[in-house]
């Protein structure tokens, strides 16, 4: 079993529970996975597939979660860009995990703009992330498009996440974590 299991199978018995609030939004699993599910067929619709790394940049919001969630469901590696790095840290993690697709805040964008156009040219996807971000996709159209979703087999050893390290002695350094890994985590963090 592996941890988008446990999400699709509160989606699928507990429909109607409350999946989470913060703020204003509240959102059952069933929403949560609809919502997800469509985010995962936007992913692959444009060009991700299982084991590809998809960036998110971002402060803590509802976002943060679905995109996690996405990518599990698809099989893609997650890496979280920590919007208090320097512009030289940023980047460095989006190209050391050679990121695909960058989701971006509205209010992190400062952070890369002038570096936007060189991302693109290095074939990234940029998707932004509230009002004013000004990208060519956006992460609220992207779920609305309905494009369907495939979830792939998933082994123990098949990456999950990429965590970067403190950078203490120079640019942060990336660890991957596989799908055995965060489940052994998440599950013995519940004990």
């Amino acid at each position: 079993m592996h941890l988008r299991d446990f999400y699709f199978n509160c989606a699928a018995n507990y429909p109607l529970e409350t999946a989470y609030v913060t703020g204003s939004v509240q959102r059952t699993w069933s929403e949560v996975r609809a919502r997800t599910d469509r985010l995962t067929g936007a992913l692959q619709q444009l060009g991700l597939r299982k084991g590809d790394v998809s960036a998110i940049l971002s402060h803590n919001r509802t976002e943060i979660a679905e995109h996690w969630l996405s990518c599990l469901s698809g099989g893609f590696v997650r890496t979280g860009v920590n919007w208090r790095y320097s512009k030289r840290e940023a980047l460095h993690v989006i190209r050391d995990s050679d990121a695909k697709v960058v989701f971006i805040e509205a209010r992190c964008l400062s952070l890369l703009e002038q570096e936007l156009d060189e991302l693109r040219k290095e074939g990234r996807k940029l998707v932004g992330i509230g009002s004013g971000h000004g990208l060519e996709h956006d992460y609220e159209q992207l779920i609305h498009q309905d494009h369907p979703a495939s979830f792939p087999a998933l082994s123990d050893s098949d990456g999950a996440l990429i965590g970067s390290t403190s950078g203490s002695t120079g640019l942060p350094k990336g660890v991957l974590l596989t799908q055995g890994n965060v489940r052994e985590s998440l599950y013995h963090q519940s004990l």
